[in-house]
């Protein structure tokens, strides 16, 4: 049914309780339906937290990983005391 048309028979008082009740099942039936093609057409699960969390707890765990292992992020310049005993 046509949006302008339920506007004047409701004003006019032509529609009756049956039929917008029954306007209003089937717009419920149709919301239904378009959130089941969502639904199928997006199988992803969605989590409720966000990424930003997630990446800073694996952050903080590589970090913890590479502290234990004795892995430095990057190079650090030796001092010349250490490079002069090395080179002995």
């Amino acid at each position: 049914m046509d949006i302008e048309q339920l506007k004047t028979d409701v004003a006019a008082g032509k529609l009756s309780q049956d039929k917008l009740l029954a306007v209003i099942v089937a717009q419920q039936k149709r919301i239904a339906e378009l959130e089941e093609l969502i639904k199928a057409k997006n199988p992803t699960p969605r989590v409720d937290e966000p990424y930003s969390v997630k990446a800073e707890e694996l952050r903080k765990r590589k970090a913890e990983f590479a502290k234990l292992n004795g892995k430095r992020n990057g190079a650090k310049r030796r001092s010349v005391i250490s490079s002069v005993l090395q080179s002995k």
